[in-house]
């Protein structure tokens, strides 16, 4: 066979060029390897940091280990580097006349990572970032170019309004820039987060849902928790003073004490979790007065005698409206607490044990604070109960279940309408007359020294 009929039968494949040369693809690979933020490492970082400062203040050379762990070892250790002007300057030295990447990454991520405005020698660190973020490439040139990260402790606020204005969270904005690796929880953007919520409590709300999907996007981790617990009081804040002078619908009043319920917990019941939030817990308290009364007054319209309940609506809305109602919780039968639970989350409510005497179907309690005294008004039929401060009978709000007794005063039969108003017992009788309303409003004003004028409640 000759050469040309043996070379007709083999077959060549062609494949393509290299893209990229050998050494190019080196070269990404280690700025791939730059860019990947270091880890603190896991080791008795303050004997480092001793046998570190002890070697430059003697003039030894530190080992390569401790060299190589000295970043770590700036502010968080004792002793701290970052406190020992020969030490620091050490460090620094290396970073700034070094042509390998990482002792600049070491440095950078220490300040990612640890980043408080408060650190010392905070700002002469950042200068020599900053300085030496265009040699050391990406992600450090862009965050600094586009983002201005090593500027010290103007920094992470500058941040967190990028952040705001892009309808993010600075933990994205940080990733999005180059920070792939950045643990969520670093001091940068923890310092970040308090600057935003501090730039949000200060600006006017256009709207409560979007205010609240801001708050979300900006202070809640990806499975919808705080991404900073220990900042919760800041969450809180401005998640609440901006809307407090603001006139909320009750769709958007319910909206908000879901939302503050889920985060937060309620502040009638968890007290402990509402320390040094005061000012905060009082107006969720009004909003939760606001959403289970409109919850009680809701679901009693589909259960209750319509010529019976819209008289009692009109007197404790003019109620609520006059500001006496300091707290209110709603206790439903069956039948209402499933009307209850499928219209309302925002307002939690008890529930009336149906074994413990005769309830009507969809019988419902509406249970109030007002001044020193607790209201308990029924529907239906049922009577409206007025405990004074004094009387130790009176029922405890939020608790998940009542009896029959619990909720009303047991009154003796013979006693007629005026010696049972005595008592605090009141029937709805003469409501289109606004008879009852009115003995209600007069012991109201007993109690309270408020007096609420017939014409606030007239249907």
């Amino acid at each position: 066979m000759s050469l040309r009929q043996s070379l007709a039968q083999w077959h060549f494949e062609a494949k393509p060029l290299r893209q990229q040369s050998l050494t190019a693809e080196y070269d990404r690979a280690r700025g791939a390897k730059a860019a990947t933020l270091d880890k603190r490492p896991r080791e008795d970082l303050a004997a480092v940091a001793a046998r570190f400062l002890a070697a430059i203040r003697s003039g030894r050379k530190p080992a390569i280990r401790d060299w190589n762990r000295a970043a770590w070892c700036l502010w968080t250790t004792r002793p701290a580097i970052a406190e020992d002007s020969t030490g620091l300057g050490a460090v620094l030295e290396r970073v700034t006349g070094s042509r390998r990447p990482r002792p600049y990454r070491q440095l950078a991520s220490v300040y990612l990572a640890e980043f408080a405005r408060d650190r010392p020698q905070l700002d002469r660190i950042a200068t020599s970032l900053r300085n030496g973020a265009e040699a050391a490439g990406e992600p450090w040139r862009k965050l600094q170019d586009r983002l201005g990260v090593f500027d010290g402790a103007p920094a992470a606020g500058r941040v967190a309004r990028v952040a705001l204005q892009s309808g993010t969270s600075v933990a994205a904005v940080l990733r999005d820039t180059g920070a792939a690796t950045l643990d969520a929880r670093a001091g940068f953007v923890e310092a970040g987060y308090r600057a935003g919520l501090q730039e949000i409590a200060s600006q006017r709300p256009t709207g409560a849902k979007a205010w609240i999907d801001r708050i979300r996007t900006f202070a809640l981790d990806e499975g919808g928790q705080l991404a900073f617990p220990q900042h919760r009081a800041e969450v809180a804040r401005a998640l609440v003073m901006p809307l407090a002078s603001q006139g909320l619908s009750e769709a958007d009043t319910g909206l908000l004490c879901g939302v503050v319920l889920d985060l937060f917990g309620d502040p009638r019941i968890r007290r402990g979790d509402w320390i040094g939030m005061d000012d905060i817990a009082a107006v969720v308290k009004r909003w939760l007065v606001k959403a289970s009364l409109r919850q009680f007054l809701d679901v009693v319209d589909q259960v209750a005698p319509p010529q019976q309940w819209e008289y009692r609506r009109a007197f404790w809305t003019a109620v609520h409206e006059a500001g006496l109602i300091g707290d209110a919780y709603v206790v439903f039968d069956p039948a209402g607490a499933e009307i209850a639970k499928k219209a309302f989350k925002e307002a939690p409510f008890g529930r009336l044990r149906t074994t413990d005497g005769q309830i009507q179907p969809g019988h419902t309690v509406l249970l109030l604070r007002i001044g020193s005294a607790t209201v308990g008004d029924w529907s239906h039929n049922g009577r409206c109960n007025i405990w004074e401060g004094a009387d130790g009978n009176a029922p405890a709000l939020h608790r998940p279940a009542y009896g029959r007794n619990d909720l009303r005063k047991v009154v003796p039969s013979t006693l007629d309408e005026a010696q049972r108003n005595r008592l605090g017992v009141y029937t709805h009788s003469g409501a289109p007359g606004y008879l009852w309303q009115k003995r209600v409003a007069e012991h109201l004003f007993r109690i309270t020294g408020v007096r609420i004028p017939p014409e606030d409640y007239k249907v």
